[in-house]
């Protein structure tokens, strides 16, 4: 018998739980679920973290990682993967076999390396695995512009960093400008050396938990529609600007973006009168 799968794309995500619901795991639930997606999340490391700093993060045993991943593919028709935070080069190995075992899924990767607050998030021998060996495999990177420098090592302009990073094998990157100073926003998506997209938002003021978790997230979505990298990216800007925008202070540090905004933009629905049945 064929099996019936529901329209609903799955997207595999890697990615570290924050218990303060700000990053990681939760935003790329949340972020999926607003583009339409199913979640499917592999939790690589757990932090202790809230919105003002990390304290500490640990590592998920990389058997249960590969396990867990084995589990969600051999079940869903995954139809695309998402990498935040990885950790630990060991973990880096079970994602690299996963990407290398579906060459045909398009892969974001959001370099996570260190927390909003300042903290490493990575061991330091990550970095060059990272550049060397998943970047060459990803679809679309989105880096701020610290991340982009910290990969690309020492170079002469923002420009020359993402050429650096191209000439290794990635198929775009998006660099995000939320770290710069500036009154502006402005995120650069660049494909086969050519800038395809250059879009500036008026910075909200304030500062914001998990803004590259909601970006990343979201284009991982789109993708998974079938949307090429360009119309993935757009979407996925207008949404993560939506999100901050009406982002709410839960916490005595960072707001956090509301991935869900939409639920309380939506009219509700009235409630249905009860029937009463009478025999």
């Amino acid at each position: 018998m064929t099996q019936h799968f529901d329209h609903k794309p799955v997207v595999l995500c890697f990615s570290g739980l924050d218990p303060s619901g700000g990053a990681g795991i939760q935003a790329d639930i949340e972020s999926l679920i607003s583009t339409g997606c199913h979640p499917a999340s592999i939790v690589t490391c757990v932090t202790a973290q809230n919105t003002q700093t990390v304290h500490s993060w640990q590592p998920i045993a990389p058997g249960m990682i590969a396990q867990q991943a084995r589990m969600v593919l051999q079940d869903m028709p995954v139809a695309a993967i998402k990498i935040g935070m990885i950790g630990t080069i060991e973990v880096l190995e079970i994602i690299l076999q996963v990407i290398s075992d579906n060459p045909e899924l398009p892969v974001v990767v959001d370099p996570v390396l260190r927390s909003g607050s300042g903290q490493d998030l990575v061991q330091m021998e990550l970095h060059n695995a990272i550049r060397e060996e998943l970047i060459p495999r990803s679809t679309v990177i989105t880096p701020n512009s610290v991340e982009l420098k910290t990969l690309a090592g020492t170079v002469p302009s923002l420009e020359d960093a993402v050429f650096r990073l191209l000439g290794l094998g990635c198929q775009s990157i998006c660099v995000t400008g939320g770290h710069l100073d500036s009154p502006k926003i402005r995120n650069r998506l660049w494909e086969m050396y050519d800038l395809v997209y250059d879009r500036s938002w008026n910075k909200i003021e304030g500062e914001f938990h998990g803004t590259g978790c909601t970006f990343a997230s979201a284009v991982a979505g789109n993708l998974a529609h079938g949307m090429s990298t360009l119309q993935a990216v757009t979407k996925a800007d207008e949404f993560t600007w939506q999100a901050v925008s009406k982002a709410f202070n839960l916490g005595q540090g960072q707001a956090i973006p509301n991935r869900t905004h939409w639920l309380s933009d939506s009219p509700r629905r009235p409630l249905a009168k009860k029937s009463i049945l009478t025999h």
